[in-house]
């Protein structure tokens, strides 16, 4: 590694530009007398034009005086790392401030021998190839303000300087293509963040992600009367009374005995006449939210209601590691007596994910929310929907 930076500073000396990005610091592992010892890179030959290197991350830069354009364009797309200190290298770039102050230099330049070295901030990865071309432009000589010209200096080009001008607005262009792609990615992150709640959330953030996906699944939804049922579903002419809980561990009997309790309650709202809801408040709020969902309260429906348990069982526990049961033997046998349907959140988004790819899947998962008593198992397991980066 020595006898490489050594022949680097020999060949900058020979009348070449070496372009120094100061990015990481990190010491190295070198052999030095058959033996392996770290070594702090600033202490080199290389960097020692720089007295002091201060740890500061940054976006804004701009450069110092009026330097030469190449620099001008390179500033906006450079992110510093560093803040340097040098009594012998030429100032480039600092930090933009839109006060006045001390500068705070992230870019130098230093003649040696007949060539010159650049310490320079790091490009941002959606510029990198941007700033390699405008790196390659660095002039030989010193960087230094230019004499001043008559304006209309700036009408005249040369053969070369109209190439540059051409390359360099078509990496501009493609720049801000790869920003706006970067930028509908991170939207789409952002978007599909929520169904993470279905096998990891609790509380209200847990049932507003299940509500969600029962929505993209076909079905009406509405928040259920607090503190009653959690969800009312509808699908045609099916009715669901849901209990929606996030859980440390298994499911237990009280999450189905809630279910049957705002079963029985929906049923009770629509067997019941309007005198009968009038006088209790429970029935009364059921009754708003079966009307949200358009089910007739005059005697006329004819399908009772279908309990349903969503639970997000071992939601603290990474996936990996979920090896038990979510369902013990003893809660399945109540749901298949009292026709409770039950799942977990994360078999809610695998048939969500599944869906996705394969739309027809909603009217199968529906039809199987109101037929099945006891599991309704995934259709698929979770590892062909998601993997661990």
């Amino acid at each position: 590694m020595l006898r490489r930076l050594a022949a680097l500073l020999t060949w900058v000396s020979e009348g070449h530009n070496l372009i120094v990005v100061l990015e990481d610091f990190a010491p190295l592992k070198i052999s030095r007398d058959n033996r392996a010892v770290m070594f702090d890179l600033k202490k080199h030959e290389l960097l020692s034009p720089i007295s002091d290197f201060k740890q500061i991350i940054g976006e804004r830069v701009e450069c110092i005086g009026e330097q030469n354009e190449f620099l001008a364009q390179l500033s906006e797309y450079l992110s510093y790392r560093y803040v340097l200190t040098s009594t012998t290298a030429g100032r480039l770039l600092r930090v933009a401030r839109s006060t006045d102050g001390a500068d705070q230099v992230v870019g130098l330049t230093i003649r040696r021998g007949k060539g010159r070295l650049f310490f320079m901030p790091p490009p941002k990865p959606a510029a990198l190839d941007f700033c390699i071309t405008i790196f390659a432009q660095l002039p030989d000589d010193e960087v230094a303000e230019a004499a001043e010209l008559p304006e209309w200096v700036a009408e005249y080009e040369n053969a070369g300087e109209a190439k540059a001008s051409v390359r360099i607005s078509e990496l501009l262009r493609q720049i801000d293509e790869r920003q706006r792609e970067v930028e509908t990615c991170r939207q789409a992150l952002a978007t599909s963040a929520w169904i993470k709640q279905l096998f990891a959330g609790s509380g209200d953030s847990f049932a507003d992600a299940v509500a969600r996906a029962l929505k993209e699944m076909g079905l009406e939804v509405e928040p259920g009367p607090h503190p009653r049922a959690d969800l009312l579903i509808r699908d045609g002419n099916n009715i669901g009374a849901t209990e929606v809980k996030g859980l440390d561990g298994i499911a237990r009997e009280n999450n189905l005995r809630q279910t049957e309790r705002w079963t029985a309650e929906v049923n009770a709202a629509l067997a019941s006449s309007a005198q009968e809801r009038e006088a209790d408040p429970d029935l009364v709020r059921y009754g708003e939210v079966l009307t949200a969902l358009k089910i007739p309260l005059d005697g006329t429906h004819q399908t009772n209601c279908k309990g349903i348990m969503i639970v997000g069982t071992y939601r603290k526990v990474p996936l990996v590691d979920r090896t038990d049961v979510d369902f013990p033997d003893a809660v399945l046998r109540i749901a298949e007596r009292e026709q409770i349907c039950a799942l977990t959140g994360l078999d809610l988004l695998v048939w969500l994910l599944v869906a996705q790819s394969d739309p027809a899947q909603k009217d199968v998962f529906r039809g199987k929310l109101f037929s099945t008593n006891g599991r309704l198992k995934a259709p698929a397991d979770w590892t062909s929907v998601l993997h661990k980066k």
